[in-house]
């Protein structure tokens, strides 16, 4: 194995852990210092918005400076988030650490991009596979962990040991890792669908379905650690151990049993019954009695979310050609800046209102998109 590149591939992984890790606590933190539901909707939607614009000058620089100079300096953005985060003692702080996240994002797009530059064919697929595992582990991992350290040593603990995840994997990528930069860095460039959708309009159904479902997960993402507190008196250390196994199935349904499902189901069914799954999940929450149903319902939404998410990508790439994908799924990753930046301002905001009011909101948008699917969605749309 290229030690190399197994450094890059371990830098992530920290980051992804401190990045999760700090999610548990923002909301709680966040309504704890004050803030009404619109104002932790904005400060958990900065960090995608700041992300949308500076992910395409990153790429630039990154072209420019070299892949290992960019990866150093914006992973050191995102461990200087968590260190302001760590003594944030008002909400323009703590908005100000989540804008310094999305300054610092682009590192997953730098890293994917040194792969691809050290590595060709299979062995380029292999170590791309091993980033995306990387990330998957931190979305297990970093909510489980810092559920614990927030409910047992407080916020300031949690951010600081969210620093010294991301700041010990820049020291070892500065250290260790040799990055060559020849490909470009793919980064999100704005939210620019009309290209694409004239020219393919059948893509339109696809790309609403896509902001459904993240718009789900941001909603859910946003408000949960409130909901739990509210309803059933949990804290970070509930809601970080329910999440962590929220991300395991969802990891589970996609790396081993969607090939699996798929010789039993079409696409189209597939992809109605996930996004049935994941409204029933969503809708019932609130009325959950206990840990174990909450477990239990939100199983059902990962596998759910789990099964929509890679369908509505195969779907929609079957409708562009070969010489398009990269524009189409450039569109389909701003999708997600989209739903994460609706999601938790409205799932706030609705929540101010009653507790679960963003989850039945949400339950009933994706029950709508499962009807949807069975108008618009066809077995496989033929490229034109």
């Amino acid at each position: 194995m290229d030690f190399r590149r197994f450094v890059v591939v371990i830098a992530v992984l920290l980051d992804m852990v401190g990045f999760t890790m700090i999610f548990v606590d923002i909301p709680l933190r966040a309504e704890d210092l004050g803030g009404s539901g619109w104002q932790i909707g904005a400060i958990l939607a900065s960090s995608f918005i700041v992300q949308l614009l500076v992910s395409p000058w990153w790429g630039r620089k990154s072209d420019q400076l070299g892949r290992k100079s960019t990866f150093v300096i914006t992973t050191s953005m995102s461990a200087i988030s968590m260190l302001i985060y760590a003594y944030s003692g008002t909400l323009w702080l703590l908005l100000l650490s989540r804008m310094m996240s999305g300054l610092g994002s682009a590192n997953v797009a730098i890293a994917q991009a040194s792969m691809a530059d050290e590595s060709e064919g299979k062995s380029r697929t292999i170590w791309l596979g091993r980033l995306s595992a990387a990330l998957s582990v931190g979305m297990i991992a970093g909510p489980a962990i810092g559920g614990f350290i927030a409910s047992k040593m407080g916020s300031q603990v949690l951010g600081l040991v969210g620093f010294s995840c991301s700041i010990t994997g820049a020291v070892l990528v500065w250290v260790f890792a040799e990055l060559r930069g020849r490909q470009p860095v793919k980064t999100q460039s704005g939210i620019r669908f009309n290209s694409i959708l004239r020219e393919y309009p059948k893509l339109a159904p696809f790309v609403t379905l896509s902001i459904i479902a993240w718009f789900a997960l941001a909603c859910l993402e946003g408000t949960f650690a409130r909901l739990l507190r509210a309803n059933w008196d949990y804290g970070q250390r509930e809601f970080g151990v329910i999440f962590g196994f929220e991300s395991f199935i969802g990891f589970m349904v996609q790396a081993v049993l969607l090939a699996w499902i798929l010789k039993f189901l079409s696409e189209r069914r597939l992809l109605f019954f996930g996004y049935l799954m994941q409204g029933i999940g969503l809708g019932l929450t609130p009325f959950a009695p206990g840990f174990a149903v909450i477990l239990l319902l939100s199983s059902i939404y990962a596998l759910g979310t789990g099964a929509a998410s890679p369908t509505i990508n195969s779907l929609a790439s079957g409708a562009v050609p070969e010489d398009r994908q990269g524009e189409l799924f450039g569109m389909l990753q701003s999708t997600r800046a989209v739903g994460f930046i609706i999601g938790p301002i409205l799932g706030n905001t609705l929540f101010d209102l009653a507790p679960g009011a963003p989850y039945y909101f949400a339950g009933i948008v994706s029950v709508v998109a499962a009807l949807l699917v069975i108008k618009i969605a066809p077995q496989r749309v033929a490229a034109s």
